[in-house]
């Protein structure tokens, strides 16, 4: 799901279509955020997601899609196992 809104890129979605990606911006949030915990329904704990405004979620959906690139692999295949030091 965020690959699918990776793939039309970070720039086209904005506060006036976030709904249309709200599943994938909700989905990361929780991921992202860890103290205090989002959950997808608040409860005397947790944060729900939807009590974050959607311009809050979009930032933070945004902020950790921003190095996407980075996080592929850069290791160039090799035949061999490489010797320990």
């Amino acid at each position: 799901m965020v690959n699918q809104v990776m793939d039309k890129g970070l720039g086209n979605i904005s506060v006036e279509n976030a709904a249309e990606y709200e599943e994938a911006i909700n989905l990361v949030v929780k991921a992202a955020v860890t103290d205090p915990q989002i959950t997808d329904e608040p409860t005397e704990k947790t944060l729900g997601v939807r009590e974050l405004p959607i311009i809050d979620r979009l930032a933070i959906f945004r902020d950790c899609n921003r190095y996407g690139e980075a996080l592929k692999p850069f290791r160039r295949e090799s035949k061999a196992p490489m010797e320990s030091v």
